[in-house]
């Protein structure tokens, strides 16, 4: 996972430092790579209409943040893009109050707009890995102000970190990041490829998911995390179509390894539960 020294005080802009001032440590890869999971678990409760929903007059709805944080996310990669192959290019600012009414986010499913910063997000992460370690340093400038591509990497999760934190404040919504009860954050992340026509499903974490899946496999309390000893192995679990069959999983594990498990007990059983767990449910 990428790791980062946190960038100087002449780096950004004055604005931007309260973003930065919002990452934990130096470990930008676990941040990039959990803030997704982060959202779909905490917005995982809403309804179209609840999503669309206003704390108060002139506020942003949940819809219209995470449109928000799409843009962002693209503009906000694009400026280090430049930044990173050494592009001197002043780089102008954008009007966040009218690109978000621009959007028509608010017309659009919640799990389209979940969708689109999931895909955004694995793009700038692919980005950010292929950067070569002397394109961190580089400077340039964006929005009238001085700005180093670090500092950008810390914008870009500091950016979501602060709206996440928004939006469980003003919605009451929960759990905050890394106090999820009774499951991992990266249960979150699993997708399964179970549907005919081959839509990728993000799973939510939820006390339903660890009764009726993993509480066979070990007792779990209200408020404690899973203890599942494949934990710390899984990052993914896809179904895998012909000639595999319904059975058969490919496992993407932490530590970079894969292995195919049909009809083996333990973690085929698992599995076989978690997949018989989605296909109860709409597609």
């Amino acid at each position: 996972m990428l790791s980062l020294p946190r960038p100087g005080a002449d780096e950004s802009s004055p604005y931007y430092r309260g973003y930065i001032s919002e990452v934990r440590g130096e470990q930008i890869g676990s941040h990039l790579v959990d803030q997704p999971g982060e959202l779909e678990l905490m917005l995982a409760p809403l309804d179209e209409m609840a999503a669309r929903a206003r704390y108060g007059e002139g506020k942003w709805s949940v819809k219209e943040v995470l449109g928000h944080l799409a843009d962002a996310e693209r503009i906000f990669a694009y400026r280090m893009l430049r930044i990173a192959r050494g592009d001197a290019t002043p780089l102008p600012g954008f009007d966040e109050n009218a690109y978000v009414p621009a959007g028509e986010f608010d017309t659009r499913p919640l799990a389209s707009l979940l969708g689109e910063f999931r895909a955004l997000r694995l793009s700038t992460i692919a980005m950010m890995d292929g950067l070569p370690s002397a394109a961190w340093a580089r400077r340039g400038e964006a929005s009238g102000a001085p700005i180093s591509a670090r500092a950008l990497a810390y914008i870009i999760v500091g950016h979501v970190a602060h709206h996440a934190a928004v939006l469980r404040e003003r919605y009451g919504l929960s759990p905050a990041p890394g106090a999820v009860a009774s499951a991992g954050f990266r249960f979150a992340r699993m997708i399964l490829r179970i549907c005919d026509n081959g839509r990728e499903r993000v799973v939510p974490a939820s006390r339903e998911l660890v009764d009726q899946v993993f509480a066979p496999e070990a007792a779990i309390a209200d408020g404690t995390e899973i203890t599942l000893a494949e934990e710390d192995r899984w990052l993914a679990a896809l179904a895998v179509g012909p000639p595999g069959g319904p059975d058969e999983f490919l496992l993407s594990g932490a530590a970079g390894d894969t292995s195919t498990v049909s009809g083996q007990a333990g973690r085929g059983d698992t599995l076989r539960r978690f997949r018989d767990f989605l296909s109860e449910r709409e597609c």
